[in-house]
């Protein structure tokens, strides 16, 4: 086997087993525990629309580490790089929470079709019939003009068509990856390496497509009004430095336990912090006057 398909210690070959079926079980009560009371809160006081505002919120943070370290196991395998190796089995369990974060962004996208309006204003029957009435000016003070031409695409029906695409594009995508890993941990087959590495380019186009649509379609559009063409990289960025670190944090709680203390070097929390500082400085350039990216050190 090749450098580039460096494999763990073998003492450090650890599969969460049962400590990993507990954990999710907690995870999951805890969860519903919070979601019923934030549901009863909102109910007893009639706040629903900041019910759904703050669940947007809270599943956007979610979702935004899932995608941050997603990227970065694409580009691990496009570039061939080693690195990450170590903590690449972590992260791609990560992504494995893709199918249950979209799950759990029913609770905001169920209710459109439902005919709630309140999230996303552009669901409101009233805008529909403003299409028809806005060449005569008869809907202006309501509806802007330059909503008019999004209503096609901001549709409670093809908004849930999207949503669904966008969740089985990463769902798949993320799992395919993480089968190759075990399958190549299992086997040692080098060839496993060639194979992700060629699929992970076409997968990194889609990535950026369904990442930059998803950021327009859930959180740009609870603004439809206003609009910018580099949302979708922002909203890429600030997951790569959430995503990069909540991995950083994941790993240390693991060592912590006195696990991957022979696989993972004092060198690779110091590549992660200098792939956090360039994504930052990166966003930090684009949303100012300067249009370079750099970072401050190399991984």
């Amino acid at each position: 086997m090749s450098v580039l398909q460096k494999s763990l210690h073998p003492d450090e070959k650890y599969k969460a087993g049962r400590l990993g079926e507990s954990l999710g079980r907690i995870g999951l009560v805890i969860a519903a525990v919070f979601l019923g009371v934030s549901v009863v809160v909102a109910f007893h006081y009639d706040q629903w629309k900041r019910f759904f505002y703050a669940y947007v919120v809270g599943w956007s943070f979610i979702f935004s580490i899932c995608v941050g370290v997603f990227w970065l196991i694409l580009l691990h395998h496009l570039v061939r790089g080693r690195w990450a190796t170590a903590v690449r089995r972590v992260a791609e369990a990560m992504t494995m929470a893709f199918p249950v974060v979209f799950v759990a962004g029913l609770v905001f996208v169920l209710p459109l079709l439902a005919g709630y309006h309140d999230l996303y204003y552009w669901a409101h029957p009233d805008a529909a019939a403003c299409v028809v009435k806005a060449a005569s000016g008869t809907c202006q003070e309501y509806l802007n003009p330059t909503l008019v031409h999004k209503l096609g695409w901001l549709s409670p029906g093809f908004f849930f068509g999207r949503y669904v695409v966008y969740g089985v594009l990463y769902t798949a995508m993320a799992a395919y990856f993480a089968r190759k890993s075990r399958q190549q941990d299992e086997s040692g087959d080098p060839k496993l390496s060639d194979s992700m590495r060629i699929a992970s380019g076409p997968a990194m186009i889609v990535y950026a497509l369904i990442t930059c649509f998803t950021s327009f379609d859930v959180l740009m559009s609870m603004a439809p009004k206003w609009y910018s063409t580099i949302y979708g990289v922002n909203f890429w960025g600030s997951s790569c430095v959430g995503g990069f670190a909540a991995l950083g944090l994941v790993v240390l709680g693991i060592q912590r336990t006195g696990r991957l203390t022979h696989s993972v070097n004092p060198d690779t929390p110091r590549s992660r912090s200098s792939c956090c500082s360039g994504t930052a400085t990166c966003r930090r350039r684009r949303s100012g006057t300067s249009t370079g990216c750099s970072a401050s050190g190399s991984g």
